[in-house]
């Protein structure tokens, strides 16, 4: 809730919904996997999304506010996971489908380590990683840099003489396209864009959603001048100073 990009977002209204429930419907039907936790920070001010999480009927966690790895790692073991899909709640456009290629790649064997995102050719905001608790565990008790322990899993995948990496790639590279939530352009742009779905509440194709924005292409100015990964950047400078 104390983003500071853009405070609260978790729990803003975006189409008739929180953000945090676009996220855990879409979560929630990704294919093989056995269970969604939502993992927040101890501070007073995310205690509200610990009370979504009870609503939508999924479990919540609270943990560090700083060492984001160790709260996922801990909440990973709370839950007794032998395998980690790592989601962010300000992607709300999330597609299940994607991320069930990822787990589906993982599943296959032989990799520690398997996202979507190095190097990104899917949309900002389709993000998805899997990793084997194992791997989870590892970088929990060695990545020493504040921007390994705020961003999970960037200790895995700068270290490949570590792990085992592999990555899925779209058909084409998308990786211009932003559909996640960090600014108040990008909730415009969202707003604008989920005002298209369909009213059943289905989950809109990757595909779909590309002839929305084709037929629709002002829509795509709304955020455009935003940097992706702005967040892991800023990070990686204040490691160096």
């Amino acid at each position: 809730m104390n983003s500071t990009r853009l405070p609260g977002k978790t729990l803003m209204d975006l189409h008739g919904q929180t953000v945090l429930s676009h996220v855990v419907q879409r979560a929630s039907a990704i294919e093989g996997i056995d269970s969604v936790v939502v993992a927040t920070t101890q501070n007073l001010e995310d205690i509200v999304i610990l009370h979504e999480s009870e609503r939508l009927g999924v479990e919540g966690f609270a943990g560090s506010n700083e060492d984001v790895l160790d709260r996922i790692y801990k909440a990973a073991k709370r839950y007794s996971a032998g395998t980690v899909i790592r989601l962010t709640a300000d992607c709300p456009l999330l597609d299940p489908c994607i991320s069930t290629l990822v787990l589906k790649r993982y599943l296959q064997g032989g990799v520690d380590y398997v996202s979507n995102n190095h190097p990104p050719t899917y949309p900002d905001g389709l993000d998805t990683e899997v990793c084997s608790i194992n791997a989870l565990e590892m970088a929990w008790k060695n990545a020493v840099k504040n921007s390994d322990r705020e961003h999970v899993t960037s200790y895995i995948w700068n270290n490949p003489t570590l792990f085992i990496i592999a990555h899925i790639e779209s058909v084409r590279d998308m990786s211009d396209m932003r559909w996640t939530l960090d600014k108040e352009e990008d909730l415009m742009f969202l707003e604008k864009l989920m005002s298209f779905f369909p009213e059943d509440g289905s989950i809109p194709s990757i595909s779909s959603i590309e002839k929305i924005l084709s037929s629709n292409s002002t829509l795509l100015a709304l955020n455009k001048d935003i940097i992706r990964n702005e967040g892991y950047i800023k990070s990686i400078r204040l490691d160096n100073k």
